[in-house]
């Protein structure tokens, strides 16, 4: 093997040095992610088969516990969200309980009608703010965790109206784990919770990341032997190149002369241009009409055939006029399709053919079934609002949208 010299594959191994260091690195990211969230369920599924409820001097003076009540869960910063319609929700229970955690979706928009202490026994929820509100499991009728991580609705048959708690993102996971196992212990179905954890933890070991491929120096794409100043330099050149052309091929300032001149629209015509560059000036209400010569002048440049003019002939552009502001996109690649990360617009189902032309796409992109996400380390998934999502990539970041 012949060693590497200057400008012969010491570009080469140098490109490949990197690729390695920075795929290292997302690995190493992507599965510290995955064994936190591991280590977390496996805390959950140690106390859903062990913990007895919380000892007496740690609940506070002021709830009342029934006979036989126990309480799991004191919450402090809650508050009672109320619906003025009446939704479909899906049968209590703590099948939709999930012990790893998922993106956020928006924000529950409905009004908070009182805060305080949220409290969780094995029979009921009980917040205690400037009255006292409770959900008896016993008339729960309706039961969901919205995708807001904060929020949870419960429809009990003695009142119209659903309602719920909202709690802070940090204690969301805490306070979902304790209501779904109070509500198995209600109903003596703590084995069928512990079940449902079990499950869980073994399919998130599906998703334990792979140790990325060494990446080689016969892979180094030509454009890595240019340095970034080098690219930087070839493409302000190409910019003025361009701006250059651009100033031969304007047209000339209107000049006073006998020489007929031709209709501005014939002149403007070299220059094509997909938006206009600055807001027309009004036209004349009465242009002079323009006629033809016979003959052509006697000047050196051969003659421009007329055009009958139109009622509202097209103004000439100028070489001042200004250049429109781009459009920011929040730190998202430059596309054609407006992709971006500042919330602006909806979130991307059916992302165009060519996206990963424009961001970097994770190996099973096309495979997903959500929206397009970036992950912690820079790529994109299709796998947005589904469990795993990211999860060889350090976890989700921020969700794509297409406005």
């Amino acid at each position: 093997m012949v060693a590497a010299g200057p400008g012969r594959s010491g570009w080469r191994q140098r490109w490949a040095d990197r690729q390695n260091e920075q795929r290292r690195r997302a690995f190493e990211a992507a599965f510290g992610a995955w064994q936190r969230d591991g280590d977390e369920a496996r805390r959950m599924l140690t106390a859903a088969q062990t913990f007895a409820g919380l000892p007496a001097d740690a609940v506070p003076p002021y709830v009342d516990l029934g006979r036989a009540e126990v309480a799991f869960l004191v919450l402090p910063g809650a508050a009672i969200v109320e619906l003025p319609d009446q939704p479909a929700l899906p049968a209590p229970g703590y099948t939709g309980f999930s012990a790893y955690p998922q993106p956020a979706g928006p924000p529950f928009a409905g009004p908070r009608i009182d805060a305080g202490t949220a409290v969780v026994t094995n029979r009921r929820v009980v917040l205690y703010g400037n009255r006292r509100r409770e959900w008896l499991y016993a008339k729960l009728v309706g039961f969901a965790h919205l995708p807001d991580n904060r929020t949870t609705l419960m429809r009990v048959s003695n009142r119209v109206r659903a309602s719920g708690l909202c709690v802070e993102p940090a204690t969301a996971a805490s306070f979902r784990f304790n209501l779904s196992l109070a509500l198995a212990e209600s109903t003596n179905d703590r084995a069928g919770f512990v079940a449902h954890l079990e499950q869980q933890i073994s399919e998130h070991q599906r998703y334990r990341p792979q140790p990325p491929p060494v990446a080689m120096e016969q892979q180094a794409p030509m454009t890595a032997r240019l340095g970034p100043g080098v690219l930087v330099a070839a493409a302000v050149t190409a910019i003025l190149l361009l701006c250059g052309i651009a100033v031969a091929l304007a047209p000339p300032s209107p000049q006073t002369s006998d020489t007929p001149q031709a209709d501005s629209t014939t002149t403007t015509g070299r220059v094509s241009s997909a938006l206009p560059t600055s807001t027309p000036a009004a036209p004349p209400t009465s242009p002079p009409p323009v006629t033809a010569p016979t003959t052509p002048p006697p000047t050196a440049t051969p003659p421009v055939p007329s055009r009958t003019p139109t009622a509202k002939p097209a103004p000439k552009r100028t070489r001042s006029s200004p250049t429109p502001k781009a459009v920011s996109l929040c730190g998202a690649p430059s596309n054609p399709y407006g992709y971006n990360y500042c919330s602006r617009g909806s979130r991307i189902t059916d992302p165009k053919p060519d996206i990963c032309s424009y961001f970097d796409c994770i190996d099973n992109f096309w495979n997903g079934k959500g929206y397009m996400i970036e992950c912690d380390d820079g790529m994109v998934s299709m796998s947005g609002g589904r469990q795993g999502s990211c999860s060889y990539h350090g976890g989700n970041n921020r969700t794509v949208y297409d406005g």
